[in-house]
């Protein structure tokens, strides 16, 4: 950070920004080279850290942001009511919107900004705001009430403890599949061809996002219904690198999925916990007993404590609780 002062007194042009952009480039640099080191460390591949010209610039990350970077709407002049601005020095000023409120909410709450990040994407430029909360104080471990088991799948993409079925995903990606053939076609180096393979880029991006609003739709839903929540800890990569249906594994986007499902519980105070995967579906959710049962068993029946776990039938593509409207165990069992 010193020697980046220097520069700064050396150089005029970045004496024009921000000592904040100029952190963020120094620590990008340094996580690469730490990264670097790392894999060589564990024997992997290395990955040699190269230069990226002007042309693979997607992001700009602005640390130890303050929150007079961010100028909300009808303030310091600004008369619009609805956008927001960016306000950094050395950065051109860009307006955005702030979708929900959600940047507003966490201010009121007591939130301040600790990083921006401005990433430029196929369809738009985007303004990635990082707010930290304040220690809220806990009031110790609290018994779940309606608590649910998440078993994952590929026929039906995730089973509920209680019966609830959620089904596989099936995404449509015929546009993208005419858009590739298009650049498939289109002549190596021409204008034509890097028109087509930018209108694939946007094809992709507006599959992932459209992919990612499904699934925070489907976390909010789950948290909305269930105070605790006890999904599979899978190992995804190794799943992925076997033979047996990688592709279909891919489409369901265990990984992601979960990352947001994780994220929502702990803004909603709902519990989360990831369970090892090992013997859930012959082990008694209520007593621990375990008991040998057939792939074809679809209906768990304790021999010990009594207890019978079967499944309630959904209609495909349809969300809906058990019978009495919650969740029922912890315990991922068969249905």
């Amino acid at each position: 950070m010193r020697m980046f002062t220097g520069v700064r007194k050396d150089r005029p042009e970045w004496a024009a920004v921000s000592v904040n952009v100029g952190r963020g480039v120094i620590c990008r640099f340094d996580r690469a080279v730490s990264f670097f080191y790392k894999r060589c460390e564990a024997g992997k591949t290395p990955g040699y850290p190269r230069f990226k010209p002007a042309s693979r610039w997607r992001s700009i990350e602005v640390p130890d942001a303050s929150a007079s970077m961010i100028v909300a709407p009808g303030t310091g002049g600004n008369g619009s009511a609805k956008w927001w601005r960016l306000a950094v020095k050395g950065v051109p000023r860009i307006r955005f919107e702030d979708r929900g409120g959600r940047i507003q909410t966490a201010v009121a709450a007591g939130a301040r900004v600790v990083e921006i990040r401005l990433v430029r994407t196929v369809l738009r430029v985007e303004v990635h705001v990082v707010l930290r909360f304040p220690p809220s104080e806990t009031t110790g471990d609290r018994t779940p009430v309606f608590a649910v088991g998440v078993d994952k799948g590929l026929h039906s993409r995730m089973i509920l403890s209680d019966g609830s079925r959620i089904s596989a995903r099936l995404p449509d990606r015929a546009d993208i599949k005419r858009k590739q053939r298009a650049l498939s076609r289109a002549e190596q180096g021409s204008r034509s061809r890097a028109k087509k393979g930018n209108a694939l880029a946007r094809a992709w991006r507006k599959e992932a996002e459209k992919a990612r609003m499904a699934d925070i739709r489907l976390a909010h839903r789950l948290v909305c219904s269930y105070d605790a929540i006890a999904v599979e800890d899978l190992n995804v990569a190794g799943m992925l690198r076997s033979r047996l249906f990688p592709h279909k594994m891919a489409q369901q986007r265990w990984v992601a999925f979960d990352q947001i499902l994780e994220h929502k519980a702990a803004k909603a105070g709902v519990l989360y916990a990831k369970v090892d995967p090992a013997n859930t579906t012959t082990e008694c959710s209520v007593c621990g007993h375990r008991r040998r049962m057939p792939l074809g068993t679809r209906v768990y029946d304790c021999g010990k404590c009594g207890m019978v776990r079967t499944g309630t039938s959904t209609l495909p593509g349809t969300y809906a609780p058990g019978p009495d409207g919650h969740g029922a165990g912890w315990g991922i069992n068969p249905v």
